[in-house]
């Protein structure tokens, strides 16, 4: 991890190993803060992320309208063509505004 003042100004994590690794120690550890120096994102929205300090920033899977919309096109005739599942972003501490 780069140190404070010459790293990059955002990071995102996929697995919650990762997430947790780099939020909790990785950036800390470099002296850098969250979000005053970098802004963290993370995938998945899972439970860990709101308790995490900061809160984590993620960007939420539906996995409900996910399934339903898998299961939808597999029983409709024909093709269904390309589906988009709306993914929301679950703002918290861990982003600051670009500068």
């Amino acid at each position: 991890m780069p140190q404070r003042g010459h790293g990059p100004g955002a990071a995102k994590c996929g697995a919650p190993s990762e997430r947790t690794r780099v939020a909790r120690w990785r950036v800390p550890a470099s002296g850098m803060r969250v979000p005053d120096d970098v802004s963290i994102v993370s995938f998945d929205n899972d439970e860990l992320a709101a308790y995490l300090r900061p809160g984590l920033t993620t960007i939420a899977l539906p996995h409900e309208d996910m399934g339903r919309r898998a299961v939808d096109a597999l029983l409709s005739p024909g093709d269904t063509g390309e589906l988009l599942v709306p993914m929301p972003v679950v703002t918290r501490e861990s982003i600051a505004t670009p500068r």
